[in-house]
């Protein structure tokens, strides 16, 4: 209802176990998705890698860690060309951009190399 969201375009709280690739503000406009692509699958193997060598049922992204990720993300975007001055399909009615990512693809894959668990809540 007031635009999608999730921690690095890929968790969701409440959904535990799902990863999702090219999910909310992961688009690009300056580059090559599979850039993304990439740094999001060697992500999702390390999360998944650690499920199994834990013996984990479960992990469910926390909301705080995914609520302050997207407060990051639409302080940038919304200073960025994707959202100034214009009226596009980027956004939604309220004006959230849940479309572009807002920098660099590099500093994406750098948010991406670690997984870590203590973002994530066990069950």
């Amino acid at each position: 209802q007031d635009g999608a969201e999730a921690y690095l375009g890929m968790s969701i709280h409440q959904f535990p176990n799902l990863f999702i690739m090219y999910g909310p503000n992961t688009t690009l406009g300056h580059n090559s998705i599979l850039y993304m692509l990439e740094s999001q699958i060697r992500y999702i193997l390390k999360a998944t890698n650690t499920v199994i060598k834990k013996d984990i049922n479960a992990i469910n992204m926390k909301p705080s860690i995914q609520s302050h990720f997207n407060q990051v993300i639409q302080q940038k975007v919304n200073k960025s060309v994707w959202s100034e001055g214009c009226t596009s399909w980027y956004k939604t009615d309220s004006g959230k951009n849940t479309v572009n990512w807002p920098g660099f693809t590099f500093s994406y894959r750098k948010m991406c190399k670690q997984f870590s668990l203590n973002q994530y809540d066990v069950l």
